[in-house]
């Protein structure tokens, strides 16, 4: 079990932001797991935004070290389908709040797509 499982979104706006819930709980106490899903779209998002290789790999291994890299196993991708088509998410956002619920951890997202579903804290 985890306190938070932290999004991408999170991520970015601890790293890139000013985001002080995400700051926070990053740096605070708190048990927090991340979805293998989300070291690919933070990679995506930093390499797009043109930030410097040395820079990417620095996020991604902080990334690594503060949380626990949860990979996508058969119980987590069949909960994500079943996420997908019921609350209409996206393939990774569906596979990140399986994960969530599969760890029994709040989800810490910037994502107004998670906004409706439960054991969620939208930043602000």
């Amino acid at each position: 079990m985890a306190d938070f499982l932290v999004d991408s979104s999170a991520w970015i706006a601890y790293l890139y932001g000013p985001d002080k819930e995400a700051k926070s709980i990053l740096d605070g106490d708190s048990v927090v797991v991340l979805s293998v899903i989300s070291l690919f779209e933070v990679r995506r998002t930093l390499v797009r935004r043109g930030v410097r290789s040395m820079d990417v790999e620095k996020a991604l291994s902080f990334m690594r070290r503060r949380g626990i890299v949860v990979d996508v196993n058969r119980v987590i991708a069949e909960a994500a389908a079943d996420i997908s088509f019921k609350h209409r998410l996206s393939t990774a956002d569906a596979l990140i709040y399986a994960t969530a619920q599969e760890k029994q951890a709040e989800l810490l997202t910037g994502d107004e797509d998670f906004a409706k579903l439960k054991n969620v804290r939208l930043l602000k």
